[in-house]
């Protein structure tokens, strides 16, 4: 099994006595700033570095752990005997 997903599931079960903060729809992602555009850079290093950190920092937002109390991932690739 991924261990990735192992891992999900353990962090969920372990949150399930915790309230869950969000009682309405959220996107994590509001209020990030937009991805870089590669023409506002002068070379591709300096965009491609600008781009990962703002994807290293999406990532940061949108998956606190907050965000994912008492959520079970689910796998397509999960079996259920």
């Amino acid at each position: 099994m991924d261990p990735d997903y192992t891992r999900a599931v353990k962090v969920g079960i372990e949150t399930l006595s915790q309230p869950f903060v969000h009682t309405e729809a959220f996107n994590p992602a509001d209020g990030l700033p937009d991805s870089p555009v590669e023409a506002d850079y002068d070379s591709t290093e300096a965009y491609e570095a600008v781009e990962d950190a703002y994807w290293a920092r999406c990532e940061d937002v949108v998956f606190r752990p907050e965000h994912s109390i008492v959520a079970l991932p689910v796998s397509p690739w999960l079996r259920v005997p």
